[in-house]
C-alpha cells in the first residue's frame, strides 16, 4: 500500500482563513469557471471529514469512505456528464467532526469515525481534457480560484440521555432560505463567499515520511443512491393520496406517519413551498414501541400503531419563505417516519416527501429454494439484513450503533462470500483491523 506518492500529488489542502474561527462545522466550496467546448474530467476528491460534490447543481457523488490516522481515502469519479459550454460550477459541501475533546457535545460526529483537530478542509485534482489530450481547465485546489463561505443555516443537535445509546453523531436543524441551493449553479459575487486557504501539500514524504493525513485510493466501489418513495400513509391518513403534495392550513398543527415497508437506509428529502414561520420535525423509527421497561422500548408487531407510537431520532426544519428544498446530509435509517407540522400565519404547502436509498452496491448472484414457504422470508430477510449493514465499512447495526466489530464482521463476510463473492468489502475490513493494531502499538 503507497501512501507516498498517489493520484493528487501536487494537491492542496485547502480550507478557511486561519481568521476565521468559526464554531461551525459545514462549510460550502465552489469553483466556478468557463467551458468554450465539453471536455473530459476525472477529479479525485478527499474531504476531512466528509463531502457532497454537486456539478451544475446536479448531486455527482460523496465520501470519502471512512479511514484511520494511517488511511486517508481519496475518491476518483467522472463528472464530465454533468458538464456544459459555458459557466459550470463545481460545489464541494464540507462537514467536519470535531473530536469530542475539543468540541462542544453537538459538534461531535459519530464515533465510527476518526476525528482530528485539523478543521474543515478538502482536497481536489481534476484537470479537464479535450479529444486531442490537451488541458482546458484545471480545477485542482491550490491552483484554481477556490471560494468558500460558512454554512450557518444547519445547526447540530445531539439526541438527549432518553434515546439511550444512540452514538451515530449529531442530527440537523434546518433553517431554511429561500433560493438556498443556487450557489450550486450561479456565480457568486458577494461579500460572504471569501478566497480559500492553502493548508497543507497532500504530497507524500519522499523519504518515507507521513503526511497529516496520508492519503489513499478508494478500495471499495461507491455507494449507490437510488431515489425512492415511501409506500403509504399509517393511520388512514390521506394527505398524499394519488397528489404529490398538500396544503398545511395557517394556525394548525398535523401529523403524517409513512412506511417504507421494509427498513432502509437513505437521506431524507423534503420540499416545501411559502412555509414561513413554520416548524416540521421528522422522526425516524424501526417500528412502532411502547414503554419502557427495564430500559428498553417494549416492541410488538412493527406497524401495529393501534397499540403503539412512533419514537426515535429526529432532524427539525424550520423553512423559510419561497422554495425550500432540505436535504440531510448523513443518511437515516428507518422504516416509518412521523412529520410533525406546525404553521403559525400563513398556510404551507408541502410535497410529497421521499429518500435516496444508499448503500454498498451488492450484487447477489446466489438463490435459494425449499419446499417449505417460510424459508423465502427468512432468506429476503437475511438478505436485507446483509445489505443494510454494509456500508463503506461493515456494520453491527444501521439505526443504533453503526460500528464494526469484529465478530459481526466474520459473520457478514462469509455470508457476503457465499452470496456474490465479492471480497472487496472484506478486504478493507480486515486492512481496517490492522491498522487498528498499528494505532494501539
Amino acid at each position: 500500500m503507497d501512501m507516498g506518492i498517489t493520484k493528487m500529488n501536487g494537491t492542496k489542502w485547502i480550507g478557511l482563513d486561519n481568521n476565521d474561527n468559526t464554531t461551525e462545522v459545514l462549510i460550502d466550496f465552489k469553483n466556478t469557471y468557463n467551458l468554450d467546448k465539453l471536455v473530459n474530467l476525472e477529479v479525485c476528491i478527499t474531504a476531512n471529514n466528509c463531502y457532497k460534490l454537486w456539478v451544475n447543481g446536479v448531486y455527482a457523488t460523496s465520501g470519502p469512505c471512512k479511514g484511520d490516522r494511517w488511511r486517508q481515502f481519496f475518491d476518483v469519479v467522472s463528472i464530465s456528464r454533468f458538464l456544459k459550454i459555458g459557466i459550470n460550477v463545481i460545489a464541494v459541501e464540507v462537514l467536519y467532526y470535531k473530536p469530542a475533546l475539543y468540541g462542544e457535545r453537538n459538534k461531535m460526529g459519530p464515533i465510527n469515525t476518526v476525528t482530528n483537530t485539523l478543521g474543515p478542509m478538502f482536497a481536489l485534482k481534476g484537470e479537464g481534457i479535450d479529444d486531442k489530450g490537451n488541458i482546458i481547465v484545471d480545477v485542482t485546489t491550490g491552483k484554481a480560484n477556490w471560494k468558500y463561505h460558512i454554512n450557518d443555516k444547519v445547526r447540530w443537535q445531539v439526541p438527549g440521555p432518553e434515546y439511550g445509546f444512540i452514538p451515530i453523531g449529531a442530527f440537523q436543524i434546518f433553517y431554511g432560505k429561500e433560493n438556498s441551493n443556487d450557489w450550486k449553479t450561479k456565480e457568486s459575487n458577494d461579500s460572504k463567499w471569501k478566497q480559500a486557504f492553502n493548508k497543507y501539500d497532500t504530497d507524500g514524504s519522499g523519504w518515507g515520511g507521513y503526511s497529516p493525513l496520508p492519503l489513499v485510493e478508494r478500495s471499495i466501489p461507491l455507494m449507490y443512491n437510488v431515489k425512492k418513495s415511501f409506500n403509504k400513509e399509517m393511520n388512514n391518513t390521506h394527505y398524499f393520496s394519488n397528489k404529490d403534495k398538500t396544503i398545511v392550513p395557517q394556525n394548525s398543527k398535523i401529523v403524517i406517519e409513512m412506511d417504507t415497508g421494509e427498513l432502509t437506509n437513505g437521506y431524507f428529502c423534503l420540499h416545501t413551498l411559502n412555509a414561513k414561520t413554520s416548524k416540521i420535525k421528522v422522526t425516524y423509527a424501526e417500528c412502532y414501541s411502547g414503554e419502557i421497561i427495564k430500559q428498553y422500548r417494549q416492541k410488538g408487531i412493527r406497524d401495529d400503531n393501534k397499540n403503539y407510537t412512533l419514537f426515535g431520532v429526529s432532524d427539525v426544519f424550520f423553512p423559510s419563505d419561497g422554495d425550500n428544498l432540505f436535504e440531510t446530509f448523513n443518511y437515516r435509517t428507518f422504516r416509518f417516519i412521523k412529520i410533525e407540522i406546525e404553521t403559525k400565519d400563513s398556510a404551507m404547502i408541502l410535497y410529497k416527501p421521499n429518500f435516496i436509498q444508499t448503500g454498498y452496491p451488492l450484487e447477489i448472484k446466489a438463490s435459494f429454494k425449499s419446499c417449505f414457504d417460510w424459508t423465502r422470508y427468512l432468506w429476503e430477510t437475511s438478505l436485507r439484513t446483509l445489505k443494510n449493514c454494509m456500508h463503506d465499512t461493515y456494520i453491527d447495526c444501521p439505526y443504533y450503533e453503526r460500528m464494526q466489530y469484529a465478530m459481526d464482521t466474520r459473520l457478514e463476510i462469509l455470508f457476503t462470500y457465499m452470496v456474490s463473492g465479492d471480497t472487496r468489502l472484506a478486504k478493507k475490513a480486515i486492512e481496517d483491523f490492522y491498522f487498528l493494531l498499528l494505532l494501539m502499538d
